[in-house]
Order: C-alpha cells, then sequence, then structure tokens
C-alpha cells in the first residue's frame, strides 16, 4: 500500500514538476511587452542620437520601440505632440518658446545635441560676398525658427537692421530650390539645409560661416507633464538608452555619420565634413533657462497678440528624468 502511495506521489511531483518547466518555459518563449514611443523628428542632423539609437538596437535593449515621425522643423514637432500625433517632439528652443507662452505644461526634459550650425547661405552671382551685400536682397527663413533668430542675430552682428532685407517666409526642404531658381538670394537654416544648398549651386554659392555668423542651438526633447509624469520609468529608459548611444557616437564616429546621412539624406562625404559643427551630448544645460527666457520675450515681441505674463523659465524644464539617469 505504502509502495503505491509512494508511486501516487512521484507521479504527481512529476506532474507538478512538469507543469512548472512548461509554464515558465511559455515566459521564456513570450518576449516581454514592448513600449511605443513616438517622436516627431525634423530629420536635422541634431537628432542624430535618435535614429543611430533605433539603427543599433539600443532602445530594444529597454524594450522600448521608438518610431521617428518626421516633420520639417521644430514648430511641426511640437504641433503633432499637441495634436497627439506624436508623445515626444524634438526640437530647439527657439519654436518651444512660442509654443510654450501659451501652453507651459511642455516641459524640456533633456537636450541630446548642441548645433553650430544656423548658417546663412547666398548666390555670388546675385553679388553677394560679404554680410553686406545682403541689403536689399530677398533672404529666406522659417518663420518661429532658429532660421528666424538666426537671421536677426546675423543682421545685428554685421550691422544690418531687419529691414535692410526682404523676409521671405518657407519651410525649410524649399529653401535650396528657391535659391536655385532664383526667388530668394539667400537663406538662413540648418543643416542639412545650408548642404542642400551648396550641392544645388555648387560654385555659384557661399555659406557666411564664421562663428560671429553662426547660431549655436540646443536640440532638445520636449513632452507634455502629464506623459512625463504618467510614463517616467520609460522615459528614463529611453535617456538611459541615448546615453549609451552618445557613448557609441563617441567611439564610433564613421558608422554614426553612414547612419545619419542616410537618415537626413545627404551624402555621406559631405557630413563628414560638417559632422564637428554638432555636439552629441545629453545634457541639461545651467544656463538652459537664460536662453529658454531670452527666447520668451523674443518669441513674445513677434506674436500678433502678445502675452502679459509670461511663464517663469524654470518651470518649463522638468530634471526629474535627467537627474535620475545623469550617472548612470
Amino acid at each position: 500500500m505504502s509502495k503505491k502511495i509512494s508511486i501516487a506521489a512521484a507521479v504527481v511531483v512529476i506532474v507538478l514538476v512538469g507543469i512548472i518547466f512548461a509554464v515558465n518555459k511559455q515566459k521564456l518563449a513570450t518576449p516581454p511587452e514592448r513600449k511605443t514611443i513616438t517622436i516627431a523628428d525634423t530629420r536635422a542632423i541634431s537628432t542624430a542620437l535618435l535614429p543611430i539609437a533605433v539603427e543599433k538596437s539600443f532602445f530594444d535593449k529597454y524594450g522600448l520601440d521608438v518610431k521617428l515621425l518626421p516633420v520639417q522643423t521644430g514648430d511641426e514637432a511640437l504641433k503633432a505632440v499637441v495634436g497627439k500625433s506624436a508623445d515626444i517632439a524634438l526640437a530647439a528652443v527657439t519654436p518651444y518658446a512660442f509654443l510654450a507662452i501659451d501652453k507651459p505644461e511642455m516641459k524640456i526634459f533633456v537636450t541630446v545635441a548642441e548645433s553650430h550650425d544656423d548658417q546663412i547661405i547666398a548666390r555670388k552671382d546675385k553679388g553677394i560676398s560679404k554680410p553686406s551685400d545682403l541689403k536689399g536682397k530677398k533672404v529666406g527663413y522659417a518663420k518661429t525658427t532658429v532660421s528666424e533668430l538666426g537671421l536677426e542675430k546675423f543682421l545685428e552682428t554685421n550691422g544690418l537692421k531687419k529691414e535692410d532685407v526682404q523676409w521671405v517666409n518657407l519651410k525649410p526642404l524649399a529653401m535650396p530650390a528657391a535659391l536655385l531658381s532664383g526667388d530668394i538670394d539667400a537663406y538662413s537654416a540648418w543643416e542639412p539645409h545650408l548642404s542642400n544648398g551648396i550641392k544645388m549651386l555648387g560654385d555659384k554659392a557661399i555659406i557666411f560661416d564664421e562663428p560671429k555668423d553662426t547660431y549655436t542651438w540646443q536640440m532638445n526633447l520636449i513632452a507634455d507633464e502629464s506623459y512625463i509624469k504618467d510614463n517616467k520609468d520609460i522615459l528614463e529608459k529611453l535617456v538611459k538608452a541615448l546615453i549609451e548611444t552618445e557613448k557609441f557616437v563617441s567611439d564610433n564616429k564613421e558608422t554614426s555619420v553612414v547612419i545619419t546621412a542616410n537618415h537626413v539624406n545627404i551624402p555621406v562625404d559631405t557630413l563628414n565634413n560638417i559632422w564637428s559643427k554638432f555636439e552629441f551630448k545629453i545634457n541639461l544645460r545651467n544656463d538652459l533657462t537664460n536662453i529658454i527666457k531670452e527666447n520668451l520675450l523674443w518669441a513674445n515681441d513677434r506674436r500678433e497678440t502678445k502675452s502679459d505674463k509670461l511663464p517663469d523659465a524654470t518651470n518649463l524644464i522638468d530634471k526629474s528624468i535627467y537627474e535620475y539617469t545623469k550617472s548612470y
């Protein structure tokens, strides 16, 4: 009798072990649920960490399915977030300032790059060989972007007034063709739009690329404060993946240039020659509050209806994600 009980018990144990093994095997066979994040991407070179992270599977490591939604400007990227077609925007402080005046709930939570690349390209065959030659010329710019602010600073630096040139508002992708056709004589833009202009015009083009003629700006990740609050663990993983990507870019320039060139659609050799214009680093600058404050004042002066009270620039930065990950 006892022998039969022992056999029965053994059978039960074997069955239980089999069930546990089968359940664990099923768990192992089922991959963890991936979190999808849609990021509105301007396809600027300064966004390079994102497509590189996608290509080299840094996001996959953290269970993230990052989708990059193509847009032309930071303004469009921010509107995509407000319109719920994207979760996060890649944008400079300048377009963000225009939005933040009315929507201070939108927050910068990390900077992904610093760009020394907003410059002026012009046609030499239109008699333009130095900045002062722009007087009376038609200059393209993209409203509410670093293109507009950069052009203003360029004119001021070179002793020109806003009214000294004819301002022509254009989408960045349309600028090279407009310069080629003669609809404009010059334009203010960031890369790859400058390089695309050089590609179209060749020796007829000139870029004013002296440091004093270059506007430096930051590319940031921006989201609604409710999204940040509800997805802190996801965003921490996102930033950790980008920190790993930053190191990859530092150690693997050649591969990084190839991936980025394919993403923004310019020749690898061209990008290799201008790669030094960009600093790919996950950070939040100590003076970012001052940069935001300056842009808020500038943006408010250019609004059709000026705001009587601007948001506190300090409150427009959510440091929680970066503070958690910066020692990673």
